[in-house]
């Protein structure tokens, strides 16, 4: 009779959890069903992200669900399409707007074929040595990187230049030590070449500032300034803004090329999950 007895508690056990899973289960579904019930309609309003964060939240959560999540990875490739598609637009704003500057620009810039590697200068300059007048020079190279030269024709030994407007705002190049390449010395002229990331603030300043009178100060073993010739002024400012222009123009036609590749892929993955959800129902 004990036995008996244990063998019903162990049934009525057994019974009990049985109808606990079930009912959780029952329940887990409910729930996964909400959620992508949810996503659907987010992507019906355009809230793609949001779409796209409910399906994860269902898979992270309900990872028992499967035909549930089996929906909603046919639904994953037409989100990412609508936001590919969103982001291909807001690219292709971008391109156009910057080609059209692009094209504004080009007129006050000139490329000049040196043999060792080709560069632009602003057209006023193009043919004439830096050598010949003392001052600041912008140039860009064909990947749109901004740099500089400094040439002064006195023995000051510099390593550094300076602008400075009347307000005392100023912008510094960094230190390029004397080693007869970037820093040079030859028949008297001492030039600099400073790469974008050591002269970078001076060319935004003179960017931004493109109007203003500027002294160019030249530091070394002793200083010297001048002012800054509207020429070479106007030169910084315009090959400033042109190298950025020709830089972003660049990352716009990656991000292009990278999105119209996601694109297919979205729309191949549709593809195939549609084939496998007709033979599923065949």
């Amino acid at each position: 009779m004990c036995n008996v007895a244990i063998n019903y508690k162990i049934i009525i056990a057994a019974s009990l959890a049985l109808g606990v899973l079930s009912a959780c289960s029952s329940s887990d579904k409910e729930k996964a069903e909400t959620l992508y019930a949810q996503a659907q309609e987010c992507m019906g309003q355009g809230r793609y992200d949001e779409a796209m964060g409910l399906l994860d939240s269902m898979d992270h959560t309900y990872p028992a669900e499967v035909e549930i999540r089996r929906k909603g990875m046919h639904l994953r490739p037409k989100l990412i399409e609508q936001t590919t598609l969103n982001e291909l637009s807001k690219t292709d704003s971008l391109l156009a707007v910057t080609q059209l500057k692009s094209d504004s620009i080009a007129k006050y810039i000139s490329k000049v074929d040196n043999p060792i590697e080709p560069y632009y200068v602003a057209a006023d300059f193009k043919g004439k040595d830096v050598t010949s007048s003392p001052g600041l020079y912008a140039r860009i190279t064909p990947e749109g990187q901004f740099y500089m030269l400094s040439s002064l024709n006195k023995p000051v030994h510099c390593t550094s230049v300076m602008v400075a407007m009347p307000d005392g705002v100023s912008a510094s190049t960094s230190v390029v030590p004397y080693d007869g390449e970037r820093n040079d010395r030859q028949d008297g002229c001492e030039v600099i070449t400073f790469m974008q990331a050591e002269c970078d603030t001076i060319g935004a300043l003179v960017s931004k500032n493109a109007d203003a009178k500027f002294t160019l100060t030249f530091n070394g073993d002793k200083s010297y300034s001048m002012p800054l010739p509207e020429s070479q002024l106007k030169g910084i400012a315009t090959m400033y803004e042109a190298a950025s222009l020709l830089r972003n123009l660049k990352v716009y036609q990656i991000r292009k090329t990278h999105l119209e590749k996601q694109l297919e892929l979205a729309r191949n993955q549709q593809a195939r999950t549609y084939n496998e959800e007709n033979q599923g129902n065949e």
